[in-house]
């Protein structure tokens, strides 16, 4: 979910589901809703994370060091990813290992918190 105070609404990613639309609308009152499909479950997405969490090694074993990741809203991919130096080759072999798609890689450093 996401709060979009200027346009005044509340977004909900999710998987289509009309049981789901409609409770939403019945429990959000006044409040206007506006549903984006999701591609991926929240289910989904923690497993992939999980599984790259568990590869760690072996994508370090293929010179590609994880910086980051994380989930997404799970429109155009489940997982985002940083490396040093994203590129195609780098896209390719996670999409060959996870599937087309369900991985983003970008580049990017560490996030770091304080």
């Amino acid at each position: 979910m996401l709060v979009d105070d200027p346009h005044n609404q509340l977004v909900i990613y999710r998987l289509p589901n009309p049981k789901l639309d409609a409770a939403a609308c019945a429990l959000a009152g006044r409040t206007r809703l506006a549903f984006v499909t999701a591609h991926y479950s929240v289910q989904r997405q923690q497993q992939v994370l999980a599984r790259i969490g568990r590869d760690l090694g072996y994508w370090r074993s293929h010179g590609i060091v994880i910086n980051s990741r994380g989930t997404t809203n799970g429109v155009l991919c489940a997982v985002i990813v940083t490396t040093d130096a994203a590129g195609l080759q780098q896209q390719r072999a996670f999409d060959a290992r996870y599937g087309a798609g369900v991985v983003k890689v970008v580049e990017g450093s560490a996030i770091v918190a304080k």
